[in-house]
């Protein structure tokens, strides 16, 4: 479904019928599926034509996004590294925290956006693998951003971590940055937001906050 451009152009088009101007896509980090990290071949998970591929794929998407007011961002879990370099360097893929690590995630980030100027932004958090690493965001994510001309939106999922760790991040960007919260299960019935939405909030001297809902799966033919 990802190659089938009838599918991004109904899933669009329903976002404009909808008035939903986001979309967030949740993609494995940091990205080498979609770009060629500099200096670190062994990091690439396809071969070059098909990552060109998916390169140009892609560009196709974020150009009708634009057409139809639909702001595109990724969600990613936090240090995450491709097979490929996992296999190269002996360390795990999930949650190996070093200074390889964060130079390729920093690479990764920037060539991400220098790519892709289309993308609107990201959605990270200080966690969940592994949780309270609210200094790799700061050094290996938010450094990177911060060094493109044009900064992209960065969202801060307080998900596995507190408005102390989010103050972190947003004191060290210097682009738009939100605070996002989870509503879920019995939040959805409740006559009222979420109090920790306001909490979260105040603690970081009135942010704004994206509160967040799964969508139900809809058929096309719906």
């Amino acid at each position: 479904w990802w190659l089938d451009r009838s599918h991004w152009a109904w899933r669009l088009r329903r976002c404009a019928e909808t008035r939903t101007n986001a979309l967030l896509i949740s993609h494995p980090h940091p990205f080498p599926a979609l770009i060629e990290v500099p200096r670190m071949p062994e990091a690439a998970y396809f071969p070059p034509e098909h990552l060109q591929r998916l390169r140009e794929h892609f560009t196709w998407i974020l150009d009708q996004a634009e057409q139809y007011g639909v702001r595109v961002y990724f969600l990613t879990w936090n240090i995450w590294v491709s097979p490929g370099l996992a296999k190269v360097h002996g360390i795990p893929q999930e949650g190996p925290d070093s200074e390889l690590v964060r130079e390729y995630t920093r690479r990764c980030y920037r060539t991400l956006f220098e790519t892709y100027p289309k993308l609107a932004g990201i959605m990270t958090m200080a966690g969940e693998a592994p949780p309270g690493c609210v200094d790799f965001v700061r050094q290996a994510i938010v450094s990177a951003l911060n060094d493109l001309p044009a900064k992209p939106e960065l969202l801060f999922w307080i998900w596995c971590s507190y408005p102390e760790d989010a103050k972190v991040v947003f004191d060290e960007y210097k682009g738009r940055s939100s605070l996002v919260h989870y509503l879920q299960y019995e939040q959805f019935f409740r006559p009222q937001a979420d109090p920790r939405i306001r909490r979260a909030s105040d603690a970081l001297g009135g942010v704004p906050v994206v509160t967040l809902a799964q969508e139900r799966p809809v058929s096309r033919q719906t």
